[in-house]
């Protein structure tokens, strides 16, 4: 488990097909990755128009404490790192 602010987290605004959401940008977690990573997320876990997810915030207002739900998984068959972990009270544990 590391505190979301070892990996230069913040949360900010990401415009996407037009539609503003909130989202945690941040270093990747995982160990060797040099990408940055953007979660989305709203009160409510919905897809986005073009059907990428959006995580439900279930707590927190700041990169110290924010909780999201469910985890976060970059599919290996997808193309990304197999990143794979939960954001919980502004920690990231890794699965």
């Amino acid at each position: 488990m590391k505190r979301l602010s070892e990996f230069e987290a913040s949360i900010d605004q990401w415009k996407i097909d037009g539609i503003k959401v909130r989202c945690i940008m941040m270093h990747c977690p995982l160990p060797g990755c040099d990408h940055d990573i953007r979660i989305p997320f709203s009160k409510s876990a919905v897809a986005l128009p073009d059907g990428r997810p959006v995580w439900k915030h279930e707590a927190g207002a700041t990169v110290e404490d924010i909780t999201l739900s469910p985890s976060y998984h970059l599919m290996k068959s997808d193309g990304y790192c197999g990143l794979h972990g939960f954001v919980r009270n502004g920690n990231w544990i890794g699965v």
